[in-house]
């Protein structure tokens, strides 16, 4: 998967956490992905909640 279907999935998950600070001085300021999530860990959702809200946005 792609940063950007990483973006638009953060920006319709209800469960989007921010890691501390990551508005300021990270590469991944651009705004919400799943990247930048607390709930993102190697690689996938831990709440997997990626699957569900891609399969929603896709339809």
């Amino acid at each position: 998967m792609n940063r950007s279907s990483f973006t638009k999935i953060a920006q319709n998950c209800s469960e989007f956490d921010p890691k501390a600070d990551m508005f300021k001085n990270s590469p991944d300021a651009s705004g919400p992905t799943c990247l930048n999530c607390k709930h993102f860990k190697h690689n996938m959702c831990n709440k997997n909640l990626i699957d569900p809200i891609k399969a929603r946005l896709d339809k």
